[in-house]
């Protein structure tokens, strides 16, 4: 039933987990520039610290990337230039060695400045800003208890997600107008899960 009633396909996004054991800091770090734009850059952080070995552990993820436009008006230059946010959240717990907590949150904040539609010289006839804003927050909460014989597993997730933008109808009238348009999601699902665990012997 994974990816049920999506419309344009699914692609599904699956992150580290808290390791309990060790210490862990990476990052990373690009720049790039947009042929008729301009500079472009991004920067991501990892850190994660077990705080009870081999117990309880916390990992998080920053990110943010900036992208030059290269869609002129004839109000703006690079209109369709944008920036986004992501962070990243992670408690991992096994308090016993048949038992084990999963939280996590994932949130991200996207602004867009404009729809990155144009003719083929990198123009539009649009004369109004035209904004764009997502964004989204993922909760969730996985259990799983595991005996030799049997496994219980219990996820609850909950998203919010929130998209913003107003559309130039300008074209359609004899002075700029614009029409917003919003959209708000709210998304809580839950679902358990039991297997019996069989055992294999070689000969």
């Amino acid at each position: 039933l994974y990816g049920a009633s999506a419309l344009n396909g699914v692609v599904r996004v699956l992150t580290s987990d808290a390791d309990l054991n060790n210490f862990d800091l990476k990052a990373r770090g690009s720049d790039s520039y947009t042929d008729g734009g301009g500079n472009n850059y991004r920067g991501d952080l990892a850190l994660n610290v077990p705080l009870i070995e081999g117990k309880l552990a916390v990992r998080g993820v920053i990110g943010y990337q900036s992208d030059s436009g290269w869609i002129d008006s004839p109000v703006k230059h690079d209109i369709n230039d944008d920036a986004q946010r992501n962070y990243r959240l992670k408690v991992n717990a096994q308090p016993y060695d048949t038992f084990s907590i999963g939280m996590s949150l994932w949130s991200a904040r996207n602004n867009y400045g404009a729809p990155s539609t144009s003719d083929d010289n990198g123009r539009t006839t649009s004369i109004i800003a035209q904004p764009i804003t997502t964004d989204f927050d993922a909760y969730s909460l996985k259990l799983a208890y595991t005996p030799s014989f049997i496994s219980v597993t219990s996820t609850t997730s909950y998203l919010q997600y929130k998209n913003d933008s107003i559309l130039d109808f300008t074209s359609f009238e004899t002075f700029p107008f614009g029409v917003f348009t919003g959209l708000n999601s709210h998304v809580l699902r839950s679902e358990e899960h039991t297997s019996e665990l069989q055992s294999h012997h070689d000969l």
